[in-house]
Order: structure tokens, then sequence, then C-alpha cells
């Protein structure tokens, strides 16, 4: 783990809740002193030898309190001591960063990142009515991961868990091997993490498990209950599974019955069944066959369809399919406010938006397209551009450009698996449209969010000419408190024009050299590795390149 940026992004919240902004020289200045180190190079190296990693805390699983409230249930090591953290709160924190260090009860700083997107066993809500001193085993499978910074530690209640943990690190990293891979490659799972350690010879996987166990006294201390009696434990330990045996999976959306309205029914006193139970009790009432209706303007194609089909449109509404089209092939949906078919999950439109971007070729982008192709799901970007329909040179024209521009984005589109379709003549015979297709579960590989999406889906779009954003890092000393230019070792120029893409034009264009947004650039990943590993002072110079950029759409 890369433990000193998180440290930094700790201290850099806590003082800008008081009012104090500083550059992140300062930071990472005033975070050494905070440590007792004597200078910045000094807490680097620690940082570097994994000294500044806090101890991972192990997600032991989660305990529902009943009204869609669910608290989770870590074990400070340190301390050999569990305690609780409501799971809100800790998304909340989390805000995808995928990276939590926290403050336990028992006065430790601990990584709880494994509380988060984790898929934890659930300790059954009548823990109050058994033995205080009955034991339950949680069993936990680890990694570990030896870098040149450190060792980065995983922890989840299941292999596939931990897996997925190491998966990430692998794709994060993946550009530190990628030349060993001069074809591109396609892997992923168990085949990406073995790729990645047989060609990386710096970076070393070790794989264990454990099992801690757990009193229900300990546990129910730990969320604030106490046992309704106090009987002595006279058995063996048994796995949590054992009383945690709901027919419905607690942590998964049912496709029809979704988990905001059984918190409704909750809130509302309708009822106080856990999720599993409402479910099950809802699918006894209505039957298994039972679906949402779907808008007015959508058609479900009962008779089967390959694609390829709208499921949303720029405005990220739904356009077409339905649930006996998707559960012909397997796919989870879910219901709006008013129960109305929706085809995309709660996960899924976190990648969508009312949004667009231009690329520098001036072709337009709009980013609330969803696709339904080959019987998957895509999160998509739809570019249309018009011609004069009353003029076959300026169809022509346009479709070759297009048919250009389309094969030119098509390798990167496929890196990621995904499909580049082109429909000639489109809408009102005016305009000739592109369509890329991204796989939904190769998303969150390659992005956390929307925002960071709008970034990726730009680079993957981004045309072969047209105008660029070259950012310029000049790295600096500390002499006598003076800033100093010093010599670069490695490259110090990087393309920015994905991330600027992404940016509302009026905020890019107000970005000055030397500046907290210029120099949050050096964390794209793009940035050479130069520029990412430099500990020292430095400056970002970028408000020339970006005006100059503006300037030529513009005219061009």
């Amino acid at each position: 783990m890369k433990s000193l940026p998180i440290h930094l992004n700790r201290l850099d919240k806590a003082l800008r809740a008081q009012g104090v902004a500083f550059k992140r020289h300062q930071l990472l200045e005033t975070c050494a002193a905070a440590f007792g180190f004597h200078n910045s190079n000094e807490a680097t190296a620690a940082a570097k030898k994994g000294a500044l990693n806090p101890p991972a805390a192990p997600a032991t699983g989660r305990f529902e309190l009943g009204d869609g409230q669910n608290l989770i249930v870590l074990l400070d090591p340190v301390a050999n001591a569990p305690f609780a953290v409501d799971e809100s709160f800790l998304e909340q924190q989390d805000a995808g960063t995928g990276n939590l260090f926290g403050v336990s009860p028992y006065g430790h700083l601990l990584d709880v990142t494994s509380a988060v997107g984790t898929e934890l066993q659930t300790i059954a809500n009548t823990l109050g009515s058994v033995d205080s001193g009955r034991e339950f085993e949680f069993k936990i499978h680890t990694a570990s991961i030896d870098h040149k910074h450190g060792t980065a530690t995983f922890s989840s209640p299941t292999k596939e868990g931990v897996e997925a943990e190491v998966e990430a690190w692998c794709v994060q990293y993946w550009e530190e091997v990628a030349h060993r891979f001069p074809e591109g490659h396609k892997l992923e799972g168990t085949e990406l993490i073995d790729a990645y350690f047989e060609a990386h010879d710096r970076e070393f996987l070790t794989y264990g498990d454990t099992a801690i166990h757990l009193t229900a006294s300990d546990i129910l201390a730990a969320v604030g209950q106490a046992p309704q009696r106090d009987l002595p434990a006279s058995r063996a330990p048994v796995p949590v599974s054992a009383i945690a045996a709901d027919p419905v999976d607690p942590w998964a959306d049912h496709p029809v019955y979704g988990s905001e309205d059984w918190r409704y029914e909750v809130g509302n006193g309708d009822t106080r069944q856990s999720y599993a139970e409402w479910v099950s009790a809802k699918i006894e009432e209505a039957g298994e066959a039972d679906h949402p209706p779907i808008q007015s303007w959508s058609q479900d194609y009962p008779d089967g369809h390959d694609g390829p089909l709208c499921l949303t449109n720029a405005c990220c509404e739904p356009v077409d399919g339905g649930p006996e089209l998707f559960s012909r092939h397997g796919l989870k949906w879910s219901v709006d406010a008013n129960g109305i078919f929706y085809p995309l999950t709660k996960d899924e439109a976190r990648y969508i938006g009312e949004d667009s971007i231009t690329m520098p070729n001036g072709f337009h982008a709009e980013l609330g397209y969803s696709f339904f192709y080959q019987g998957a799901k895509f999160v998509g970007a739809s570019v249309e551009v018009a011609f004069n329909p009353e003029s076959k040179d300026s169809r022509d024209k346009t479709l070759a450009e297009v048919k250009a521009y389309a094969s030119h984005i098509e390798k990167a589109v496929k890196a990621v698996d995904g499909h580049v379709l082109v429909t000639e003549d489109d809408v009102m015979g005016d305009r000739h449209t592109i369509q890329a297709l991204i796989p939904f579960d190769r998303v969150p590989k390659i992005a956390i969010d929307f925002d960071d999406w709008k970034i990726q889906i730009a680079r993957i779009l981004m045309p072969a000419d047209g105008p660029r954003v070259i950012a310029h890092f000049q790295p600096q000393a500390w002499v006598k408190d003076y800033a100093i230019d010093v010599d670069a070792s490695g490259e110090t120029e990087w393309d920015i024009t994905a991330e600027i893409v992404a940016m509302d034009p009026d905020k890019a264009q107000d970005i000055k050299d030397d500046s907290d947004e210029s120099d949050a650039f050096t964390g794209s990943k793009s940035a050479p590795a130069f520029v990412r590993d430099w500990s020292g002072p430095y400056h970002v110079s970028v408000a020339d390149q970006i005006a100059a950029y503006f300037a030529q759409i513009k005219n061009g």
C-alpha cells in the first residue's frame, strides 16, 4: 500500500476544515514533522519501507439492526478486540477512493478498507437470544504484496473477495508490466493476476488464511447491545453461516423487489422483516413470474433480441428493453420510485450521466447512453455527426470522417472488450452515429465513479489528430527554505487532454500554474513514474497549454 498520499489527504482535509490550505509539498513537510522525521525525504523513505502503513482491520461480518441500518464488525489487530462502525458512514468516507484509515475505539490508527465493497457474512439478528459465551468462527482470507514501497495487505471473508482486491491492484499498476505484452491483453481474474506477477520481477504475492473466534457477548458488546440471557457455553465453535441461512441473498438487490422499497416500508413502519425475509414474502405473495411494468414508450421484445438496443438515452431515461428480455438473458435490473422497470442496477447507473464531452476533433459524445448487445449490457457513448441531407458531397465527406474516427478508436475500445458501431443516415437522415459500447463489468476496473469514467472514456475516444494539452513538471529541492529548480532524472511531460476534455471548459481555463488544481494532474493515470514518485517540492505548468488548446478548438 502506498500510504503516504492517504496520510497527506487526511491532513489536507483536517487543515481545510480549519480554513488552512497548503500546497502539496507543504503538506508533505508538515506530515513528515508530525511523524517525527527531520524532513520529507526521511518520511518518503519510511513510507517506501512500509513504516507508515497502519495495520489492517479485518471485517468479520455485518450486523443488521432491523431498521435499514447496518453495522460492520471489525477486529482491531493491535488490541485483539472487536469494534463496530456504521456501514453508511464508511461508504460516505470512502467516496470511491478504495482506501480508508480510521481510529478504532482502542486508539489505534487502522486500515479499514476491507469493510467497504466486500461481500461480508451476515451475523444473524438473533444473537441476543443465544448463550453469551457461545463462540462463532470467522474465516479470514488474506493476501500480501511485497513491492518496492513496502507491503500491501488485503483481507476478505471470502477467497473471491481477496482475489478481487489483488486483481484491482494489478489493474491499477498494469502499466508497469505492459511492455511485456506488446500485443495488449484481455486477461482478468486469476489469469490477469498470474500474468502480472510473472512479468513483474520486483513484486511478490502471498496468499493465506486464518480464523478468529468471537463470542456472542463480544459481538453484542461491539454493537452496543447486551445478551438476553447469560448461559455458559457448552459447545464447539460453529461457522457463522449456521446462524445466517436465509434463502435470499441479503446483499444483492432482487431484480424486482429492491432494497430501496424495503427501506421505505421499514421507515414507514410497514414491516420489521429483514431484507431477505421481506423479499421472500414478496415472492410468495406475487410469485416468481411477477415483473414490474415498463414505460409506455418502451418495447420488451418478448420474442428475443440481439441488439444493438438503446436501454437509456442521453438523459439517462429508459428507452427499450424490459424484464422479459432481461430474464431470458439472465440480466439484472431495478425499479424506479414508481415501481417501473429500469434497465440498469444501482451500481451500473453510477457510470452514466446526463452529461457530454467534446473531443479535440469537435465530435460531441453523449454519456447517458447504455445498450443491450449480443445478450449483454454495455455502458456507452453516442457520437452524432450531422451533415447537410440535401448535399451528397456533405453526406459522403462526413461519412468518411466518421468511419476514419471509428476505425481509430476501435483498437482502444476492443482493448476493454467493447464494440464500435456506425449507423449511417441516422435519426431524420441528417447524421451518422457512432456508438462505443464498453461492458459494464469492465468499467469498475478502470474508473471509480462517473467523474473518473468521463476521463477514461475521453482517453478511449481520443482522436488520432487534433490539439493536445501537455503538462510540464519541474522538480525542485529545498535550499535554505527556498524551492530551487533541479534537473530531472525521468520524464517530465505527459498528455492531460482527457482530463481537460472531461472538465467544465470554464473551470479548465481558470487553472493557474503552480496551484492546487495544476498539482492535481500529477495524480493522472498518464503521469510518468518519475512525476508520481517525486517526493520533494515541484512546479506544474499547464495554463498556456490549456489556453492554446481552447483557442485552437474555438478557431478550428
